[in-house]
């Protein structure tokens, strides 16, 4: 902890007695603030701190008859500001306090920036021909616990996934950016969940993933998918014809390292499509799941949703469309 003061405060408070009280800090020159860590916490002279205008976290002092240089402090970011004649006989408990209530409003500030990082993480979206990849990505707040990616593992086959995180925050949304640490891995989907599987199980981190994963094979539109405990469903649209819904789950990974992939085959048709999505596009409608998937169901084949601003849970959503030329 800093201390700054002139030489004419410091007279009339007694530096003795604010070292005492602050007790480890250490009195520096407001010109050499640059010389120290950003974070790191100071107790300064009011009006040093207007003149020299620092971004450390700070609590500024002032005499009794300084309200508008308080108030002008506190527009300029400091924390908190004391009295001179009241600072508290043992501020300690005070200042853990003030500095700990700093920490987590600039995490709250950095969330946007973490936001727009996850995105970054994203896959972009690919251009293949006879099919068309749609995508969906929304946090119900600013990180989301929901991911998706997809690559190609060589000119015929496309390799898909879609995770759920359990929970919700900024825990399930740190596992996003692990699952993207697997993007372009050359494997099949049912050895890309038994590695992701035995990982969680190692580290014991204390959450669980449903995954709907698949495969694509370019030349003959075929699909193998394969469900890690994911609710809902894959959910597979072709004209003419009424949606199918295609069940096929284990255990989500995580819970048991007899994890075994149990697959499902379908040979996309053309103009069919071929939907995954994350259990928030479920909560956008009433009533229990059953009556939940029919509704979503229904939307999906009237078109593919973009839905309201305001979204009760993280939102995912994947498509993968045969349109041959």
């Amino acid at each position: 902890m800093l201390l700054i003061e002139t030489d004419s405060r410091l007279g009339s408070v007694g530096l003795a007695q604010l070292k005492t009280r602050l007790h480890p800090i250490e009195v520096i020159d407001p010109q050499d603030i640059g010389l120290f860590p950003a974070q790191m916490m100071v107790v300064a002279d009011v009006n040093l701190y207007l003149q020299y205008g620092w971004s450390n976290p700070t609590i500024v002092l002032a005499d009794a008859h300084q309200g508008a240089a308080l108030a002008a402090a506190w527009q300029q970011g400091a924390v908190s500001g004391w009295v001179r004649s009241e600072i508290p006989d043992n501020p300690r408990e005070l200042l853990y306090a003030l500095e700990s209530r700093h920490k987590t409003l600039q995490d709250c500030r950095d969330m946007p920036s973490a936001a727009r990082l996850q995105q970054k993480l994203l896959p972009r979206k690919m251009d293949l021909p006879n099919f068309r990849i749609d995508q969906y990505f929304q946090a119900a707040t600013h990180l989301s616990g929901d991911w998706l990616d997809y690559w190609l593992l060589d000119d015929n086959n496309l390799l898909f996934y879609l995770a759920d995180v359990s929970g919700h925050g900024t825990t399930s949304s740190l596992l996003t950016t692990w699952l993207a640490a697997f993007h372009g891995m050359n494997t099949t989907p049912d050895e890309l969940l038994k590695f992701m599987n035995k990982q969680l199980i190692q580290r014991n981190v204390g959450k669980h993933i449903t995954v709907l994963a698949g495969m694509l094979t370019l030349d003959t539109a075929q699909v193998t998918l394969y469900s890690a405990g994911h609710y809902p469903p894959a959910i597979y649209l072709q004209p003419g014809d009424p949606p199918r819904i295609l069940y096929s789950s284990s255990l989500s990974l995580g819970l048991t390292q007899d994890f075994v992939p149990v697959s499902h085959t379908v040979l996309l048709s053309p103009n069919s499509h071929l939907i995954l999505c994350s259990d928030g596009a479920l909560e956008m409608y009433q009533g229990g799941l059953t009556e939940q998937l029919e509704q979503l169901v229904n939307y999906l084949a009237s078109d593919f949703f973009v839905p309201d601003v305001g979204l009760p849970d993280d939102l995912t959503l994947f498509s993968i469309g045969y349109l041959p030329e």
